[in-house]
Parts: structure tokens; C-alpha cells; sequence
């Protein structure tokens, strides 16, 4: 895959500016700048202007490709060789994110959430993304016990 990602600046190049080029060059380097969990719950849609939009799985991976943006944007313009992307638009639509994978996806959906005491004795945690990553984890956990 590193060498189609060393072409696909030439190809953008030779192509000039041709926009279905450039859409699709931006959706092949969605697939090289991301990671691969990332891949799983998410989907690029369309490229119109400079906006890239991009479908979630669903409300979790939609905060966190907004949390990534600013990174994303960084690796998948560096794949594109120019800054082709200044924006990420990211919607939800688990249904067309499902119909490009060709596996299941059952570590992408949210985990349950944990017990009404746990959650409360997790309100001490001040900082959110730390209490929200200890009850993910918490309810994964405590799932795996039930079964």
C-alpha cells in the first residue's frame, strides 16, 4: 500500500484537477491516513470543494472523528501531496458504513453501560473523557462476566 500511496500525488498531478479524480484519490487516502479501527466505523462519502464528508457508525465514532479531524486532515493531505482537504463533515449513516465493510463489525458498537452505582461513583472523575473511557471499559468488563 506504501507505493499506491507514493503514486497517488503523480496521479493527482497528471490528472489536472480533474474533480472525480481528486474525489476518489481523497477516498483511497481516507483508506491509507486512518487507522484500521477507525476504517470499521467509518466510511468516506463524498468530496465537494474542500470538504470531505464522512459517514459514522454512529455517535461514539462521530465524536471521535471530530476529536481527529485536525490529525486526519494533516495525514490525508500529506497522502494527497497538496491540501486538497481543509474540512471533514462527518454524518451518520451506520447503514452505508455496513454496506463498505466486508466483515462484521461487533467491536465498533457502544458498550453497555455499567450499573446505576458504578456510574454514579464514576461522577468523581472530573475530567469527561477520562470518566467516559472508564465506563466504556467498565461495561465491556462487566458484559464479558455475564457470559
Amino acid at each position: 500500500m506504501e507505493s499506491i500511496a507514493k503514486l497517488i500525488p503523480a496521479i493527482l498531478k497528471a490528472s489536472g484537477g480533474d474533480e472525480r479524480m481528486l474525489e476518489s484519490a481523497c477516498i483511497s487516502a481516507w483508506n491509507l491516513a486512518v487507522g484500521e479501527a477507525t476504517l470499521r466505523g467509518s466510511r468516506p462519502v463524498s468530496l465537494s470543494g474542500k470538504t470531505l464528508t464522512v459517514a459514522a457508525i454512529d455517535a461514539h465514532w462521530k465524536r471521535q472523528l471530530e476529536n481527529l479531524a485536525r490529525q486526519i486532515l494533516f495525514k490525508l493531505n500529506s497522502v494527497l501531496g497538496q491540501p486538497a482537504v481543509t474540512r471533514i463533515h462527518i454524518i451518520l449513516d451506520a447503514e452505508f458504513v455496513r454496506a463498505g465493510q466486508a466483515v462484521s463489525l461487533p467491536d465498533v458498537t457502544p458498550a453497555p453501560r455499567p450499573p446505576a452505582d458504578i456510574t454514579a461513583a464514576a461522577a468523581v472523575i472530573t475530567d469527561d473523557k477520562l470518566r467516559e473511557q472508564f465506563l466504556r471499559t467498565a461495561g465491556r468488563c462487566l458484559s464479558r462476566t455475564d457470559q
